[in-house]
C-alpha cells in the first residue's frame, strides 16, 4: 500500500534532505524536491519561512533564480529575527549569481 505524505513540515524535510547546500551528494532529484516543496508551500499557504528558504534553494538549484530571490525575500519577511541574518545571506548569494 502506498501512503500520500500530506503534512507540509514533513514534506518540507524531505525536500531540504535533497537540497541542502551542508550535503554533499552526488546527484540532486530536484523533481522529488520540487514537487514536495510545491505540496508543503500550497498547504502552508506560502505563509511559512522554512518552507520558503526550501522552495527558493529549489529554485535556484535549478536554474531561476528570479524564483529564489523572491521566494527568499518573502521568507524574510515572515522569519524570526534569530533566522534573517542566515536568511540575507543566502539571499546574497542567489543575488550575486545573478548578476554573473
Amino acid at each position: 500500500m502506498v501512503r500520500t505524505v500530506r503534512d507540509p513540515e514533513v514534506l518540507n524535510h524531505i525536500a531540504w534532505a535533497v537540497v541542502n547546500p551542508r550535503q554533499k551528494l552526488p546527484d540532486r532529484d530536484l523533481e522529488l524536491a520540487r514537487l514536495a516543496v510545491e505540496q508543503a508551500a500550497a498547504s502552508a499557504h506560502d505563509e511559512d519561512p522554512e518552507i520558503l528558504r526550501t522552495r527558493a534553494r529549489v529554485a535556484f538549484l535549478s536554474g531561476d533564480r528570479a524564483a529564489a530571490i523572491r521566494y527568499q525575500l518573502r521568507a524574510i519577511e515572515l522569519a524570526p529575527e534569530v533566522r534573517k541574518k542566515e536568511y540575507d545571506t543566502t539571499l546574497a548569494e542567489y543575488r550575486a549569481t545573478e548578476e554573473h
